[in-house]
């Protein structure tokens, strides 16, 4: 095409024709308006050349860069579509990744800065600096230019610092754009480190070029630009965030009021109305009713896809800025100090700015009241009345006036926290917006922040503590030994950190599937942990009692009653993590496959990680004991009122119990006859109840409310006890084997397994009717004769019993049973005989014994003694006189 052709497309035509062509380039070449008519050719010819490198899957050598590079420096001031074109196509040719291709990556980098493109670059960009794609396009250029190249940063650091410096402002004029800004992230990073390989040393040792960078960076204002990007686009999703849900209360609201309405309506007590529209029911009429449906909630899905929209942006843009601060900061004491320098500053300022919009907007409220009662009363204010009040003018931020120092009580109770706290606020925005909830790797980034700044903040308070503890030992010396105790007690004494801690248990609970993200947070926890309990106010102890029950309280508090079970589930995540990782290794020794190619839901954790994650499953339990510890200093003991009204209610039932089978073994009759019994006296007395009630005169009834009369409400009877109405002074009922048993005790823990174990030994009764029983009568009464012709008549009502068994003795870790068995005739003797060696031999009676008792605990919800039971049995013969005689000398 020549020249002539060129200039004649411009020139309109009266068929049309002309602008046809022009849209067509336009479509092709993109927007070449601003192009001289002379250079349109050229114009055409070096993005058509760029297009036709990239089809043939090119993307340019040395060559090509210097001839974009000479064309650049030609036509910048000409054409806006060139410079996006070859901004694009050499970060392309200087990004693309060449294994075995020749030049290398590096040495194309290097050219690049050598040839000047880097200047050339910004030159261009100052020329169109109110352009952001130009801006954006280019700071990608120098970003790509500089990617894993040191001696690229370092010659771009070196030929002209002035370029970094414009890079930073221009990053400042248009921090709104979310291009430019990510851009600038990128290109940050890239200057202060290079990118994470698959192969090499996980930390590499930091090169001079890019240390150099990382202070000339922070000192032209780079963590600056970076905190002001992060918090300017998580404020703005905060507020659209805000408004949709506002709008969303709003149709909620809307669509209850009509929901209350159609009730209305169908219950007779208002007349329908056909116009309104229920906005959240379901979908019901004909067409019109659907299409005022979806227009009622066009607006709503309107708020919340612009929502979506923009989180997708400000997420990749708060990754990039992350990593950058990352990546500015680390190994660098100087850029951590001002990087918590800038957060204090910026949330400090923030809660001023807060200040004066309440006080204005409640300043505002004040006066519009104030004018509305003058206008009521028909009083007109001079406008010239305020012109001679004083202006307090805009609050200077830097200025403030001299601080006074706090005496006494409040001087004691400054703390390093409320200063932590400032720092960290910024983050703790970043893992509470709506990013983190599906970005791991903006958790992940923010918690690694956190620790270095947790661990710069440890430094000072360590250094503080020995001056102070320095301090103190040459005032110890002076005062010779009088320098009191540090036994001071303090309440709420971490409540500054309550949002961080906040914010990290919210982290647990969103991402309990992500074993990395639950390694990291357990990671900035213990620290924060190891750095509350070091800055205690002056007079306590340094992580003593009272600095960990502060503690304890907080984690319980910010997370919540359930903060033991998400710590505790986020424990089990990483002793699953570590199982998936065995089947891992195993599947990869199997089939001699690399870990990339594993396939499938579990996690592979690499050997690094491993270790980790081990350290961080034991700081899990330290972290779940501290809250299980909170929760029990709180309630005591999580439902322990109800099993204390339990255990009363189990034991007023037991001594009812005992108390109606000793009366009816009284009156000669069973339990069941005797619990009927009573049962039947119940009813009757009931039953009298009524009677007498029903004849009660008028005068002696509780007056019943008129109707219309309002009636006074009876409190209900709420269960109030105290603990030692149950137990006494303490919580158990009795230490087994300490102190002496009573009766009772002895009913309720030993007669029940030891009278089961000799039972089982022990030969069945004889039949009734048989001889032997017959034998065993007439040897009961011979027995009795005698014992009324010596002068001590027996009266045992359990004479008929085989086994009796009585408590003789009870002290201090040990106790004393009589068993006594009374066999019926010989035959039974003479098997009591046999079976009683084996309960008499230690072993066969320690076993038995003990293995009954202990099932009898077990089921009674008791403990067994901490260093078990000893048991002993001997066997011994007596007649029943000689029984007698004993029991008469025992009382």
């Amino acid at each position: 095409m020549g020249d002539e052709g060129t200039v004649s497309e411009l020139v309109p035509a009266a068929d049309g024709s002309s602008s046809a062509d022009g849209k067509g380039d336009s479509e092709v070449y993109g927007d070449l308006s601003d192009v001289p008519p002379q250079r349109l050719k050229e114009v055409k010819a070096v993005i058509k050349s760029t297009r036709d490198l990239w089809r043939k899957g090119s993307v340019g050598g040395v060559s090509h860069l210097r001839e974009w590079i000479d064309t650049l420096q030609r036509l910048s001031g000409l054409s806006r579509q060139v410079c996006l074109q070859l901004c694009v196509a050499m970060s392309r040719c200087l990004a693309a990744e060449r294994k075995d291709e020749k030049p290398a990556r590096v040495d194309l980098q290097q050219a690049f800065v050598r040839m000047g493109g880097s200047r050339h670059a910004c030159h261009m960009m100052m020329l169109r600096l109110h352009d952001e794609r130009i801006v954006a396009q280019v700071i990608r250029l120098l970003a790509a230019s500089v990617e894993n190249a040191p001696l690229a940063a370092e010659a771009l650091m070196r030929d002209n610092l002035d370029n970094v410096k414009l890079v930073m402002r221009s990053m400042e004029r248009h921090l709104a754009c979310p291009e430019v800004s990510e851009a600038g992230c990128l290109l940050i990073g890239h200057l202060c480190s290079c990118t994470a390989t698959k192969t090499g040393d996980l930390m590499p040792v930091r090169v001079k070029a890019h240390r150099d960078s990382q202070n000339s960076l922070c000192r032209e204002g780079a963590v600056e630009i970076i905190v002001d990007v992060m918090t300017l686009y998580m404020k703005e999703v905060r507020l659209m965030t805000n408004k949709a849900h506002m709008l969303m209360q709003e149709k909620m609201k809307e669509a209850e009021g009509q929901r209350q309405k159609q009730d209305e309506v169908e219950m007779g007590l208002a007349r329908p109305d056909r116009v309104a529209v229920n906005v959240f029911g379901k979908i019901g009429g004909g067409l019109k009713d659907r299409i005022l449906k979806v227009q009622a909630n066009i607006e709503l899905r309107q708020a919340w896809q612009k929502v979506l929209d923009r989180e997708v942006s400000v997420g990749r843009l708060l990754n990039a800025a992350l990593q950058a601060l990352l990546l500015l900061v680390v190994g660098n004491l100087n850029a951590i100090r001002q990087l918590s320098g800038n957060f204090y500053t910026y949330h400090l300022n923030k809660l001023l700015d807060l200040q004066e919009e309440f006080i204005g907007a409640a300043a505002d409220a004040v006066k519009e009241t104030k004018e509305r009662k003058d206008a009521r009363r028909g009083v007109l204010r001079d406008e010239s009345d305020g012109e001679d009040a004083p202006d307090k003018g805009l609050r200077i931020r830097g200025k403030v006036g001299r601080v006074e120092v706090p005496e006494g009580q409040e001087r004691r109770s400054m703390l390093s926290v409320e200063s932590l706290s400032l720092k960290c606020q910024v983050l703790v925005d970043a893992l509470r917006g709506h990013a983190a909830k599906d970005r791991p790797k903006i958790v992940c980034k923010a918690c690694r922040l956190f620790l270095l700044i947790l661990e710069h903040q440890k430094g000072l308070i360590c250094k503080a503590n020995d001056q102070g503890r320095n301090q103190c030992r040459r005032v110890e010396l002076q005062l010779r030994n009088a320098v009191p105790e540090e036994d001071l007690k303090f309440q709420d004494v971490f409540r500054p950190l309550e949002s961080i801690v906040a914010a990290f248990i919210g982290v647990l609970k969103t991402h309990n599937e992500n074993s990395p993200v639950i390694s990291v947070v357990f990671s900035v926890l213990a620290k924060l942990r190891e750095l509350a309990l070091l800055s205690v106010p002056a007079g306590m102890h340094l992580n003593g009692s009272n600095a960990q029950q502060q503690w304890q309280a907080l984690l319980f508090d910010a997370g919540g009653p359930d903060t033991e079970l998400v710590i505790r589930q986020a424990s089990k995540r990483l002793h699953l993590a570590l199982e998936e990782t065995k089947k891992g290794d195993h599947r990869i020794e199997t089939f001699k496959i690399d870990p990339s190619e594993i396939k499938g839901n579990g996690e592979w954790l690499t050997p690094r990680m491993r270790e980790e994650v081990q350290e961080m499953i034991q700081i899990g339990e330290v972290l779940a004991a501290d809250a299980f510890k909170a929760n029990w200093e709180k309630k005591e003991e999580p439902e322990r009122w109800e099993r204390i009204y339990q255990k009363q209610q189990q034991l007023l039932a037991q001594a009812k119990y005992r108390e109606d089978k000793k009366k009816a073994k009284e009156m000669g009759i069973t339990y069941e006859e005797f619990h009927q019994r009573e049962l039947e006296e119940q009813a009757r007395k009931d039953a009298e109840e009524e009677t007498s009630s029903s004849g009660v005169s008028s005068f002696d009834r509780e007056e019943r409310p008129k109707p219309g009369q309002p009636v006074e409400e009876e409190e209900e009877e709420q269960l109030n006890f105290d603990e030692e109405d149950v137990f006494g002074e303490t919580q158990w009922l009795r230490a087994i084997g300490f102190g002496s048993h009573d009766e009772e005790d002895f009913d309720r823990l030993w007669r029940g397994p030891i009278t089961d174990v000799l039972m089982r030994n022990l030969p069945a009764p004889a039949p009734p009717d048989s001889k032997w029983a017959i034998e065993a009568a007439q040897r009961r009464r011979e027995i009795i004769e005698q014992a009324e012709k010596s002068g001590e008549p027996l009266e045992d009502p359990d004479m008929d019993e085989l086994l009796q068994i009585e408590m003789l003795e009870s002290v201090q870790g040990k106790l004393k049973i009589r068993a006594l068995v009374r066999p019926q005739d010989q035959i039974q003797a003479n098997n009591i005989e046999s079976r009683g060696r084996e309960l008499t031999d230690p072993k066969g009676a320690s076993t038995e014994v003990v293995k009954e008792v202990a099932k009898s605990f077990r089921r009674s919800g008791y403990l067994m003694p901490k260093y078990g039971l000893a048991v002993r049995i001997q066997k011994r013969a007596a007649s029943m006189t000689q029984l007698a005689q004993e029991a008469q000398k025992a009382t």
